[in-house]
């Protein structure tokens, strides 16, 4: 009997311990951001906001630099303000996703990052978006954009 009590003993501690990792993997952490002027190698035919299609052969690439949690095979949705961002990829260090053009980097400015899990409120990343901190935009190469320290 004592046997089983010690193994239900440290069975019950390792569940804690899984517990409290698995929740560090739910908290985010932005340390830096940046912006920067990328030219396609590949130009790109998308709607713009009228339906017209347009081809873009210069974005704004932002990387966040920080952790992001996993969640296990959930995405993590990402957000500048209340407007979530479709799509970020991730990178050493970080993730980092794409605006189409001038008009869009500009609504974002002034509106802090922030991110959700599985349908739980959006919680800030205390940091706000100032694109303008990184003009005037020199236009550069997508990989060099994305590898850049």
């Amino acid at each position: 009997m004592r046997y089983g009590t010690v193994s239900l003993l440290i069975l019950a501690a390792m569940c804690t311990a899984v517990f409290a990792h698995a929740k560090g993997h739910d908290e985010a952490s932005l340390k830096s951001y940046d912006v920067a002027l990328v030219t396609l190698e590949t130009p790109v035919t998308r709607a713009d906001s009228t339906g017209r299609n347009v081809t873009l052969r210069e974005v704004y690439l932002v990387r966040l630099l920080g952790k992001f949690p996993v969640n296990y095979a959930k995405p993590m949705e990402l957000f500048i303000g209340d407007r979530k961002i479709g799509e970020y990829g991730s990178m050493p260090g970080g993730i980092y996703f794409i605006v189409l053009d001038k008009a869009s980097l500009d609504h974002f400015a002034g509106k802090e990052f922030g991110y959700r899990l599985e349908g739980s409120d959006i919680k800030p990343l205390k940091t706000t978006f100032s694109p303008e901190k990184f003009a005037p935009f020199s236009p550069m190469p997508e990989k060099e954009a994305i590898q850049r320290k």
